[in-house]
């Protein structure tokens, strides 16, 4: 089941649907077609992106690049199966959200080319926070949303970037935790502001404790997709 998940990146899935119906909710104009479109093509992405970095680092030890220099044949097999399924969902778009993404889609393809540069591991984080917030509202019809996806995203990925990297981050961890404070203060309002500005909390025992967990990846997409499921429910629920 582990090497299910982790080999169609389906903790990365159930974040996207996650945002879909926080957006549903808040703006409307996300089908649950829409939902699995995107989280198809958000798996394909996906692991086009870590057989990338894969093949840059050779030496790498992370399960999620292993699992695929591992079956080549079946990695071949399963991008080709995703992307017919992305095709078929293009096919179904509205000119404005299929120029969103294909914007989005460029942007990936610059940070694929981009990943053979040593320096370019600096912007690396704040890059792909732009291009997961930016193709995760696509379908949305209001941006509002944006800052605060992107401080959210961002944090997740200093995290697995702290753990997965070592080193003392926690000054980073602190500084955007606060810029997410902000911006959820300054684009929600009542207690989905207080949600995500107090489940980032649960990534600190996950940074301390994440060595001898194996599945400390998974736990962290499922922090990160909390605040957004939370509010959904609560949202939900005051409706009826």
């Amino acid at each position: 089941m582990l090497t299910l998940i982790r080999w169609f990146g389906l903790d990365t899935v159930f974040c996207v649907v996650a945002i879909q119906l926080f957006c549903q909710k808040l703006f409307g104009g996300v089908t649950y077609g829409y939902m699995v479109g995107l989280g198809v093509s958000t798996s394909l992405v996906y692991m086009i992106d870590r057989w990338v970095d894969g093949t840059l680092d050779p030496q790498s030890s992370s399960s999620r690049h292993i699992i695929y220099q591992q079956q080549k044949h079946w990695f071949i097999f399963s991008v080709i199966l995703l992307l017919v399924a992305c095709v078929y969902f293009w096919m179904h778009l509205v000119h404005l959200v299929k120029l969103r993404l294909m914007l989005g889609g460029l942007c990936f393809c610059f940070h694929l080319i981009l990943l053979r540069f040593t320096k370019y591991s600096q912007f690396k984080l704040w890059v792909v926070a732009f291009i997961f917030s930016w193709v995760m509202l696509a379908g949305s019809p209001s941006m509002m949303m944006f800052p605060l996806l992107f401080a959210v995203t961002l944090l997740n990925l200093v995290v697995h970037d702290c753990i997965e990297k070592g080193g003392d981050k926690w000054a980073l961890f602190i500084i955007v935790w606060l810029g997410c404070v902000i911006v959820s203060i300054q684009v929600l309002s009542g207690w989905p502001s207080v949600i995500f500005s107090i489940m980032p909390v649960l990534y600190v025992p996950l940074i301390r404790f994440a060595n001898p967990l194996v599945i400390w990846f998974e736990l962290g997409e499922l922090i990160y997709a909390l605040p957004f499921l939370v509010t959904y429910g609560l949202m939900v629920s005051c409706l009826k």
